[in-house]
């Protein structure tokens, strides 16, 4: 119970600090990857993995590892934000994969978002989470992750590279946040978002009918 409460107030003060202290960067190249749900990447870099499972970005997998390096700490928060969408859009199936006992994984709704909260300790193997959004077009998946492989100073823009993100394993841009656990030390938070659920291709066709529509009547409305 200890470990939980501790867990969901870290998860809090990720949430209440990072979006308000600076701009997060959001990343605009290629998340997804072939890896598969249920599954590793064939990388073994120590560091977090992020790939979206289908082109509409809505089936997503999130890993971690310590690699060669042995024992690392790691903890985080994904947060659905809602920049696009009026209502409120969750987080509909998430799965947890691979935490053994003494691990802490935590899903909850806070501040009219949906969260996913977690904090492990991973050697040579793999922890992880699976996971399905809803929502629109425009909405985000906010991550912010930490652990001892982490350094930086807050406020700090860099490129992050202990997290893969696609196929490529490309690094994205991340701002440093931090994070002070009860009775522990600062510990920096890298903080970026990504795009989920991108458009589909019919969506596209009807927004591009509409512009032509209104593009044809102020032509004949001008011609009249």
């Amino acid at each position: 119970m200890k470990k939980l409460l501790t867990l969901i107030c870290a998860a809090i003060f990720i949430a209440a600090m990072a979006p308000a202290a600076m701009a997060t960067p959001v990343y605009s190249g290629d998340t997804y990857a072939n890896f598969g749900v249920g599954n590793n990447p064939t990388a073994s870099e120590a560091g977090y993995y992020l790939w979206s499972n289908d082109p509409d970005r809505r089936s997503w997998s999130l890993r971690w590892t310590g690699g060669s390096t042995g024992n690392e700490n790691f903890f985080g928060t994904l947060r659905l934000s809602l920049p696009a969408s009026s209502n409120t859009v969750d987080f509909e199936t998430y799965t947890f994969f691979g935490m053994p006992a003494g691990d802490v994984a935590y899903s909850m709704p806070f501040n009219g978002s949906d969260y996913i909260t977690f904090k492990a300790v991973e050697g040579t193997g793999w922890d992880g989470i699976d996971f399905t959004v809803g929502g629109v077009p425009g909405d985000l998946i906010s991550l912010s992750l930490g652990g001892d492989l982490f350094s930086g100073t807050a406020g700090d823009t860099a490129t992050a590279s202990k997290i893969y993100v696609g196929q490529d394993l490309s690094n994205p841009v991340v701002v440093v946040g931090n994070y002070l656990p009860p009775c522990g030390t600062l510990t920096p938070v890298l903080n970026f978002d990504v795009p989920a659920p991108v458009p589909e291709p019919g969506s596209l066709v009807l927004l591009g009918a509409g512009f032509l529509g209104v593009a044809i009547y102020c032509k004949r409305r001008k011609n009249a």
